[in-house]
């Protein structure tokens, strides 16, 4: 079943040179239970393009082009969205923290701390519920911004680049989660990140963008066994090759963004 549908999406910012073409004619469909990662030179859009999928562009964004979820409009409550800092609320605990998208939900206060308990016990954080964000480790306030995306139940659940600033050892765990989550939920994913690697060992498939103004240049269907753990497919022969085809097909892009730079 498709998902989710992007047709002809084109996003511009005001400039002082007049708009300043963010997107240009993006085609992107994803079906039900599918994780893909998109990857592409720095500033080609792909925040821009998951912030048109959530509604949240900034104001004086034009917007071209449509959005289909399950062949209609997207809808509210069709998305949860991980962003690279936590946006956990300070002055709430982790338990206040992940119960309040059910608190917005309008459920009763008893089955919604039911079931926010249930997901932190789920995800290593029981006996962190009174805790504060500013007592936790980089590492364990992402697993609270994840649990409370996942609490809600969202359609897809879209990441930009969420582990981008934490340890090498902290992404590989938290990887290992995101990965595990997929199998186990079926839910599905899509990801941002700069990171090849990651976008490779994560993904059923990965799409590469152009530099500015930001097109699909690339799909790839990415082959791996999943019942590997991730050390063991990093070193792989077929990783390797899936990741130097991939940076074949990104190099030029970062060339070109390094020629209208200079």
């Amino acid at each position: 079943m498709c998902l989710l549908e992007v047709e002809r999406l084109g996003i511009s910012y005001p400039g002082q040179d007049g708009q300043f073409q963010a997107l240009a004619e993006v085609n992107l469909q994803m079906r039900a239970g599918e994780f893909v990662a998109i990857i592409g030179p720095s500033g080609c859009g792909k925040t821009t393009l998951l912030g048109a999928l959530a509604g949240l562009l900034p104001p004086g964004a034009r917007q071209s082009g449509i959005i289909h979820w399950d062949g209609r409009l997207r809808r509210r409550g069709a998305l949860g969205y991980l962003t690279q800092r936590d946006t956990l609320l300070p002055w709430r605990t982790v338990l206040a923290n992940v119960e309040l998208p059910l608190e917005l939900h309008g459920l009763p206060r008893q089955v919604r701390r039911r079931q926010a308990l249930e997901m932190l016990e789920r995800f290593g954080l029981a006996g962190f519920e009174r805790s504060y964000p500013h007592e936790l480790s980089g590492g364990m306030r992402q697993r609270v911004s994840l649990v409370r995306t996942l609490i809600y139940d969202p359609e897809l659940i879209a990441l930009d680049e969420p582990l981008g600033s934490l340890d090498a050892q902290t992404r590989l765990v938290l990887q290992e989660e995101l990965r595990r989550l997929w199998r186990e939920t079926h839910q599905t994913f899509l990801l941002v990140t700069h990171d090849l690697e990651e976008a490779v060992l994560l993904a059923e498939r990965v799409i590469v963008l152009s530099a500015r103004p930001g097109r699909v240049v690339a799909e790839h269907k990415i082959e791996l066994d999943r019942k590997r753990s991730l050390p063991e497919l990093r070193w792989s022969a077929e990783f390797s090759r899936i990741t130097r085809r991939l940076w074949q097909e990104l190099n030029p892009q970062t060339k070109s963004l390094e020629r209208s730079v200079g």
